[in-house]
């Protein structure tokens, strides 16, 4: 009995707030854009030795967080971001909390790792299959109609059933009712607590070792690695929150000094409303720029802006992501 009491009473000590929870994976969501954005400078500075990153830019994100999640998962039993919050797992059997097993250390490997993967991969799928239907764009390998409505209606049903079973064990969390604030944590019986850090060296304390002789050389030099390699990952978590909160306030900064600008002035084309200004035919897939309001044929200012990336009318920067498609009815 005092024994269950001690489990029951640690597991309401150490259990971590809501917020914490949300911060860690913040912090873990802004490791991949961060990853993509260096990719793409790398890039742009150097197409023909980086030209190869670019194209595997998901699968050399797999690797590279693999690697990292792996050492965190082996020594500390937690990822990453969780790492970071000072959080651990642990395994939840009958309401008590004991260290985890191979099994649950396997699987939430794989939860960091290949399950995010495979959903962004599940993700691109279907949002270039929305594109496709929403512009009747014509690809090269036709496929039927129904399998890439099929995989788009998947992935919204996927995303809704994943949000909605996240938030209930968030409301189950938060009143005390549950100790897995995820789904995937309630599927493999595991929860997170505060890590207890007294049986880990610091890096100091490493050195007073070796000093002293209490270490053999070959054991001092992997630990140094991996514990420089650990505090070189922390650092730049820490420099990813900063820059992420820099890069709010400057947008913040800017919105608020900037005046509105004056509206484009109008231009005569001598063409009917209904007319695309590029072909001067009747619009076919009416697609409108956000930029300039101009509406033009999908077909025709696709190309347009995907090489020189402004309006053909007004001349405003443009991408494609400004193309909203208007609907007739």
């Amino acid at each position: 009995m005092a024994e269950r009491a001690a489990h029951t009473t640690t597991s309401v000590q150490t259990k971590p707030s809501i917020f914490e929870l949300i911060a860690q994976e913040s912090l873990a969501e802004t490791v991949y854009p961060a990853f993509k954005r260096i990719v793409q400078f790398l890039v742009s500075r150097n197409p023909e030795l980086w030209g190869w990153l670019g194209n595997w830019c998901d699968e050399s994100y797999l690797v590279l967080n693999s690697f990292i999640q792996y050492y965190y998962m082996k020594n500390r039993s937690a990822s990453f971001a969780e790492t970071f919050y000072g959080l651990e797992r642990v395994s939840v059997l009958k309401d008590d909390l004991h260290k985890l097993n191979s099994r649950q250390k396997f699987w939430s490997l794989m939860w960091l790792t290949i399950f995010p993967y495979l959903m962004t991969k599940f993700e691109q799928l279907a949002e270039k299959y929305r594109y496709e239907e929403a512009y009747e764009s014509e690809t090269l390998f036709a496929l039927p109609k129904s399998y890439k409505v099929g995989v788009i209606k998947c992935n919204s049903t996927l995303n809704f059933l994943f949000g909605t079973a996240n938030l209930a064990q968030y409301l189950l969390y938060m009143t005390g009712r549950s100790h897995y604030h995820k789904i995937l944590f309630r599927l493999i019986k595991v929860s997170l607590v505060y890590y207890d850090d007294e049986d880990q060296l610091s890096l100091r304390d490493l050195w007073s070792c070796a000093w002293r002789g209490r270490t053999k050389i070959p054991d001092f030099s992997s630990q140094l690695v991996l514990k420089t390699l650990s505090a070189g990952f922390e650092a730049g978590a820490f420099f990813l929150q900063c820059l992420n909160w820099y890069n709010l306030q400057s947008v913040e900064r800017k919105q608020q000094i900037l005046p509105l600008p004056k509206p484009p002035p109008q231009i005569s084309r001598g063409l009917r409303p209904d007319l695309c200004p590029i072909c001067q035919n009747r619009r076919r897939i009416p697609t409108a720029l956000a930029t300039s309001g101009e509406v033009f044929c999908f077909k025709c200012i696709k190309p347009v802006l995907d090489n020189d990336k402004k309006c053909p009318v007004t001349g405003l920067p443009s991408t494609v992501n400004d193309l909203i498609r208007i609907y007739h009815h």
